[in-house]
């Protein structure tokens, strides 16, 4: 047997006891007050995005209640009943895979078992992971345990998708939902992991790192396994761009400089850069809202320099000389609206350069304000129509010259009505749309 098997970082780091765990405050000290008080509920859902911790504190959650020796509300992790739970070959805590196990046949299963008395610990707990798997009929199946199980049995059902369970499920269960993990508390876990492992990783890398777990432990936790496979030598913040295939700060600076000078033809260089660098679109799109987020949130002095490199507060510092606030609004509105476009499965060039100008087509972007403004001086300004145009001299006399003055007066006002209304008419629309923001 061998020895020296490789664990994943993210099963060798799985914490073990509540208070191992990264985040969720609010749901932990739920969980403790309720082995504390003995009031348990007999079914818990745990939702969340993927890799926050769902299955994770199911079993934590499971080895409390069963533990032998429990420090707390925290397991002692050292009893039988921790050990075999921790290796999943526990009889009495089951793991059962929504997505494998979803049909009316592997519920009836369970529910054939639930009854059995447990052979060592004290409850019978079946934890159902990806429970939104279900079929609507293994759904119905489950509904009856579900709702009177027997005391010694508990369910812990765990989903990202908790909208696409029934109401009847969800009225029975009691609720845990885990927020996204703070990206600071990440970067935490993550310099505990480099110190442990001594990784030659700078600790701007995995600041990169933990912003692009976006709030997923695991997430952040695979790409520092990706990296650390990469390379034994010192890691820094051009390296992790490199590994992962992402374009590296630099050259959305270069997009900012040449939005400032206005440069299409500097675009298309750009563009080709961009566009070798991505396999879809939709990548791209993502990395460009997320940079002029970071421009929006340091216009408004709201941005967290404390995740951010010396040569990225450098550029975003400059960057607020070059965009005002309602052109960075313009770019992330057309960024939104590319969302709901339909690519191809591989981007063509095309797409990036359109996209590309269409920011660069933003440098004298308004903002509503300045818009409604400029309508109300409009509409303030006095008429241009001719104010004695009666006693205008008539050098070509018609058929009626007492009536050409009057019929040229007419339609000379009506133009100017119309173009009052239509001015009043947007001042108005306009003002009301920023009294409901």
């Amino acid at each position: 047997m061998q020895k020296d098997k490789y664990i994943a970082l993210s099963r060798k780091y799985r914490p073990t006891t509540f208070d191992e765990v990264t985040g969720h405050e609010v749901a932990i000290t739920i969980l403790k007050n309720q082995l504390s008080s003995k009031k348990l509920a007999h079914a818990y859902l745990f939702t969340g995005l993927h890799g926050t911790g769902k299955t994770t504190l199911a079993r934590i959650f499971a080895k409390s209640l069963n533990c032998d020796n429990p420090s707390g509300a925290n397991p002692c992790n050292a009893c039988t009943s921790c050990k075999e739970i921790t290796a999943s070959t526990s009889l009495e805590v089951l793991e059962i895979d929504g997505a494998s196990n979803r049909g009316i046949d592997d519920i009836r299963n369970i529910n054939e078992t639930v009854g059995y008395a447990t052979f060592q610990g004290k409850y019978k707990i079946y934890i159902i992971d990806e429970v939104h798997m279900l079929t609507k009929e293994a759904f119905n199946a489950l509904l009856k345990t579900l709702e009177e199980p027997p005391a010694n049995t508990k369910f812990f059902l765990a989903t990202t998708e908790p909208h696409k369970i029934p109401a009847t499920i969800l009225s029975r269960c009691q609720r845990i939902d885990l927020k996204r993990i703070d990206t600071k508390q990440i970067k935490a876990k993550l310099l505990g992991i480099k110190e442990e492992l001594s990784l030659p990783i700078s600790d701007d890398a995995l600041s990169v790192i933990s912003r692009l777990g976006e709030g997923s432990m695991r997430d952040a936790e695979s790409l520092l396994e990706s990296i650390i496979a990469y390379s034994d030598k010192n890691i820094g913040v051009k390296e992790i761009y490199h590994i992962l295939g992402i374009p590296a700060k630099e050259l959305f600076f270069q997009l900012d400089k040449a939005f400032e000078k206005e440069d299409s033809g500097a675009i298309f260089d750009l563009a080709e850069t961009l566009f070798s660098s991505h396999t879809n679109l939709t990548s791209l799109i993502d990395e460009l809202a997320m940079h002029y987020k970071f421009i929006a949130k340091t216009l408004l002095h709201k941005e967290d320099s404390s995740l951010l490199t010396e040569e990225e507060k450098n550029g975003y510092k400059e960057a607020t000389s070059i965009y005002s606030y309602a052109a960075v609004l313009e770019i992330l509105s057309i960024l939104a609206d590319t969302y709901h476009y339909q690519f191809p499965p591989i981007s063509k060039r095309i797409h990036v350069e359109l996209l590309l100008q269409k920011i660069l087509s933003c440098k004298h972007a308004k903002s509503a304000q300045e818009i409604l403004s400029y309508l109300k001086g409009v509409q303030m300004q006095p008429s241009s129509a001719p104010q004695n145009i009666e006693k205008a001299p008539i050098q070509n006399p018609v058929p009626s010259p007492s009536q050409a003055p009057k019929e040229e007066q007419k339609i000379s006002t009506t133009k100017q009505t119309m173009q009052d209304t239509v001015m009043q008419f947007a001042a108005v629309e306009l003002g009301s749309k920023l009294n409901r923001l």
